[in-house]
């Protein structure tokens, strides 16, 4: 014999739910309304709540130049007698202060050019140390007699030590004039090579490649 259960389904999509009781009705659709407004009041919230990806961070760049690097700056080109608008504007500009600040130190103590020249040099060079060090290590090779030329080739080269090594390498005494050697390391800075050697053209249909001097 089946017997039907006396259990009634709360459920408000049950078939059973409609013989319910009415206060079991009211009850269950209490709690489902309470269920479901907060369900919405979370869903609110997590749309309004900003992510970890949406929240702007602040911009920053490696090796930032600090106050005492500043304050260094200033100190050593005020101590080579630049007078002070122009420290001002230098060092405030300058990407590397201490840096930029050594690069001329360098190279107003260790040759005989002067502070100012050697701090036009060294002004916005992207390697300012590399310059520094173009720049007094030739002009020890020459012996100080093409001071203000190093000076311009080295602030002018994108490769300053790399520039200096082929001078190095390449001058001598009895072969070369420095500043056809100086000219042709620091275009190599600029330019990709115009002419191969050796070169390669065909002599002839069918004959193949053949080499020519």
């Amino acid at each position: 014999m089946n017997m039907k259960s006396s259990h009634q389904s709360s459920d408000p999509m049950s078939p059973n739910f409609k013989t319910a009781p009415n206060a079991v009705k009211r009850l269950t659709a209490s709690v489902a309304a309470i269920v479901m407004g907060q369900v919405a009041v979370l869903g609110t919230m997590s749309i309004m709540a900003p992510s970890a990806h949406s929240i702007p961070l602040p911009f920053r760049t490696r090796n930032e130049p600090t106050s005492r690097q500043f304050d260094a700056c200033v100190e050593t080109l005020m101590d080579l007698d630049i007078d002070i608008p122009t420290t001002v504007d230098v060092c405030g500009a300058a990407i590397a202060p201490k840096a930029l600040a050594h690069c001329v130190e360098d190279i107003a103590t260790e040759t005989s050019l002067a502070s100012s020249d050697a701090l036009v040099g060294c002004v916005r060079v992207r390697q300012p140390e590399q310059t520094a060090d173009c720049v007094v290590d030739l002009d020890e090779d020459f012996d100080g007699a093409l001071s203000g030329p190093i000076l311009g080739y080295c602030s002018r080269s994108l490769l300053p030590t790399i520039f200096k090594n082929c001078v190095q390498g390449i001058y001598t005494e009895e072969m070369t004039d420095p500043m056809d050697v100086m000219d042709a390391c620091v275009e190599a800075d600029y330019d990709a090579p115009q002419v191969f050697l050796p070169t390669f053209e065909r002599s002839g249909p069918g004959s193949g490649t053949g080499a020519t001097e």
